[in-house]
């Protein structure tokens, strides 16, 4: 704010002294109107008398610019809220927001279409209020070690809605920190209405991008069940783990995609001498 009280004695006007002289403005008064932390626009008071923005005239001003500022800050907030609850609503099937204890803060009006309850019957509650109860301790632990370590988790997960029904959900959940409290994203799309996209997220879960095997986590999560088949039918088995050597060296100097075309012609070498119902893996974490 800048404030002229005697525009005849005031060096500061520069070249506005001279025209406002002109007009017979003996005090002035600019008001900065600030959005976002950004002067978008300046108000400009002018009197004939000098000396007429005095203390109580100038905490008046500030107290009107204050509230003008206030309200344009909190229209522009109200309009990106808007305009996220319309990209909230119409993107994702589930929106769930929780703090640090799980307990719900937000929820999206379609995932209260989806579960059946009241967003009063959510808000407060903890996110245990959707469980279904279906899942291995070993899929708790791996959920709640996995963002205790600020890291993203993103799995399938069964959810029971309030009159009981199961829902599978493809979920990803984002630890979020803001003003020092951490807070939990987790955006999720129902696959029971999409079966295509389903079988798709069920493939890439557990098949290697590369060579189109299974992977290292489908591999450990039934191996044990192949096992036990195989020894309850008295069959010989036999476990082959292969690593081709140097094989960083192709990608080192023939670059990475000929280094998958050598990963594809291997397993296409290997299926062609193993007997149906073999299993055969790509034991890597990437």
């Amino acid at each position: 704010m800048f404030i002229n009280n005697d525009t005849l004695q005031n060096k500061n006007l520069a070249v506005f002294k001279q025209k406002m002289l002109e007009y017979g403005f003996q005090s002035s008064c600019a008001l900065p109107i600030i959005q976002n932390g950004k002067t978008i626009g300046v108000i400009n008071l002018y009197s004939k008398k000098p000396h007429i923005f005095d203390k109580k005239t100038y905490e008046l001003l500030k107290e009107i610019v204050d509230d003008i500022n206030y309200a344009l800050d909190k229209f522009e907030n109200q309009k990106w809220m808007q305009m996220f609850s319309v990209a909230l609503n119409s993107g994702f099937d589930f929106v769930v927001i929780t703090d640090f204890k799980f307990d719900i803060v937000y929820v999206n009006e379609t995932t209260l279409l989806a579960s059946g309850y009241k967003k009063e019957e959510l808000l407060g509650k903890n996110h245990r209020i959707f469980s279904s109860e279906l899942h291995s301790k070993e899929f708790a632990k791996s959920f709640y070690t996995t963002l205790k370590n600020k890291k993203i988790f993103a799995d399938i997960i069964l959810y029971r809605t309030k009159n009981g029904q199961i829902i599978q959900s493809y979920t990803t959940v984002v630890p979020y920190e803001f003003s020092n409290e951490i807070y939990y994203i987790a955006i999720g799309k129902d696959l029971s209405k999409d079966k295509g996209l389903q079988f798709k997220l069920d493939y890439y879960i557990n098949h290697d991008p590369v060579t189109s095997l299974y992977n290292q986590k489908y591999f450990l999560e039934n191996i044990d069940i192949y096992l036990k088949e195989i020894n309850e039918k008295k069959l010989k088995y036999a476990l082959v783990i292969l690593d081709p050597k140097d094989f960083t060296n192709i990608n080192t100097y023939y670059g990475f995609s000929v280094g998958d075309d050598v990963l594809r012609e291997i397993v296409r070498k290997l299926q062609n001498i193993i007997k149906p119902g073999d299993i055969i893996a790509r034991l890597s974490e990437k």
